[in-house]
């Protein structure tokens, strides 16, 4: 090999090149991720302790307050807590303040349970999408709340997420996924009615 040459690495691409068709198809081949070796097999290893390492992981933030159902607790509660008992006592401007603070704060977790959706761990998607449904339900205020965070826009893309994954799901969780997705974003465009 002349290291003088730059193109050096573009001669085999060449059509007055002597490698034949062959051994361009072998090479294809050898890059395939079904061929037995260490390679195939450390992979192999990792994405099995990764998906049980994060199913495990999902279990344990499920239990210390975290994932899509506590978050969903976490903004009903913000939101049924939103008026103050001393508003009366407040200032209009004050009372204004602290509700767009509370506002704010339902939408920071909005977006926390739209994430949620894009999870590698189907269950965690399946409670997600079923968090967004009811929260989207619940009322007009945290209806608007998603819709300001652009809920609708993120499941037009989720359409997308789920297709380039169908490999990792099975046909009746794929429909389940799609079905739960598409209902939200109807409810999220037309609202209840």
């Amino acid at each position: 090999m002349d290291l003088d040459r730059p193109n050096q690495l573009l001669d085999p691409l060449r059509p007055e090149s002597h490698i034949s068709i062959d051994s361009w198809s072998t090479w294809s081949h050898d890059m395939a991720s079904n061929l037995p070796g260490p390679g195939r097999n450390l992979g192999l290893m990792f994405t099995f302790l990764g998906k049980h390492l994060e199913g495990w992981m999902n279990a344990l933030a499920a239990e210390l307050g975290f994932g899509p159902r506590a978050t969903m607790q976490k903004i009903l509660y913000i939101h049924q807590n939103m008026t103050v008992p001393v508003s009366h006592r407040m200032s209009r401007k004050a009372r204004e303040r602290w509700e767009s603070r509370q506002e704010t704060r339902i939408q920071r977790r909005c977006k926390r349970l739209l994430n949620y959706t894009h999870s590698h761990v189907y269950s965690t998607q399946v409670e997600s999408l079923a968090a967004l449904q009811s929260l989207a339900l619940e009322s007009t205020s945290l209806l608007f709340a998603l819709r300001a965070v652009g809920a609708a826009r993120h499941f037009e893309t989720f359409f997308v997420f789920l297709n380039s994954r169908t490999e990792q799901y099975s046909g009746d969780q794929l429909l389940l996924l799609a079905s739960m997705s598409w209902r939200l974003l109807k409810t999220l465009r037309e609202g209840f009615g």
